[in-house]
Order: structure tokens, then C-alpha cells, then sequence
């Protein structure tokens, strides 16, 4: 599979990750295993691998000295694999540092926050002081930069027509107007 994929990324600019939970399958062999299925998959053409399910520090040691390629540790909060800071994982031989659910794990938080003090009080007074304000959402944002740059492109002439020109498509028979 791995070899396929390679084949058909081509020369396209695509960085290919391969994951292994090997190590779920057997407490004796599930590492082992796991390490030979790392090396394989880069030997295949993966420019970087996962060796999923780690349970130890020792384990994430391991791997990153008998693997080859690119190593990426996945690092889940509440998962079987310890949480490290990524100098710790630099340390380890790892090259790529994912923290998938953190950012995730803190907006639900945070929804739960706001959204349970809406339904008790009938307010968001209460989680205003945790908010970014309107002004400092916009500018994370970027919405200044947007709205200049689509007045840029809504001045801009095309040679037949204008970004702003309406198209027609027929659908069923009724001709429908749908604006750039």
C-alpha cells in the first residue's frame, strides 16, 4: 500500500506518514513487530512513520533508536502513550511532535463552559472575561486584510467580464443567478 501511494504521489509535493498499531496487537511481539513495520513502510517510500500505542517512555526510546526515516510520536492526552514536551522527544530521535486533540480538548472545554452558563443563566455575561473580544477575533482572523483584498478583487476587470459579473446556469429549466 505504502508503495502504491508513493507511486501515485508522483512528484507531487506530498509528505506520506505511515501508522503502525502493531504494537496493540501483542504484548510479547506488538513492538517488535511494530519496529519491523516502521522500517518496512519507509523502506516502501514513507517519508515519515507512526508507531502507534506506545506505553512506556522506555517504548517511545526504543522506537526512535531501532527506526529508520522521519519518526512522528503522537501524543494524545489520556491515551496509553506518556505525554512528553517535544525537547524531551527530540531527545528520544523523534522528529515530528502531534498533539491532535489538545486544541480540541480545550474548545469542548471551553463550549461547555459557555454554553452550560447560557442555558443556567440565560446569559454570557458570566464567560465574558474567558472571550477574546470581537476586535481581537477579527484580527486573529486576519478580517481586515480579507476585506481589503476583496475590494482589491472586485476592482479587478477580467477581460470579458468582472469578479462581480452574475452567472447564469440552467437548472431544470429555471435559470438561476448565482454571484462570484
Amino acid at each position: 500500500k505504502i508503495s502504491a501511494a508513493r507511486q501515485a504521489i508522483g512528484e507531487a509535493d506530498f509528505f506520506l506518514v505511515a501508522r503502525t498499531d502493531e504494537r496493540s496487537a501483542s504484548a510479547k511481539r506488538g513492538l517488535e513487530d511494530a519496529i519491523i513495520r516502521a522500517n518496512l513502510y519507509c523502506q516502501a517510500g514513507a517519508d515519515a512513520h507512526v508507531v502507534g500505542g506506545l506505553r512506556s517512555v522506555d517504548e517511545l526510546r526504543i522506537v526512535g533508536e531501532n527506526t529508520v526515516g522521519l519518526r512522528v510520536a503522537n501524543m494524545v492526552e489520556g491515551g496509553v502513550t506518556p505525554i512528553c514536551s517535544t525537547e524531551q522527544l527530540k531527545d528520544m530521535g523523534f522528529h515530528i511532535a502531534c498533539y491532535p486533540l489538545s486544541s480540541l480538548y480545550a474548545a469542548t472545554r471551553a463550549l461547555v463552559e459557555v454554553y452550560g452558563g447560557l442555558a443556567a443563566t440565560g446569559t454570557s455575561q458570566h464567560s465574558w472575561e474567558d472571550m477574546v473580544s470581537w476586535r481581537a477575533f477579527q484580527d486573529i482572523l486576519g478580517l481586515e486584510e480579507r476585506y481589503t483584498s476583496e475590494e482589491h478583487f472586485n476592482s479587478v476587470q477580467g477581460p470579458s467580464s468582472s469578479i462581480e459579473q452574475r452567472l447564469r446556469a440552467k437548472v431544470k429549466g429555471v435559470v438561476r443567478e448565482h454571484k462570484v
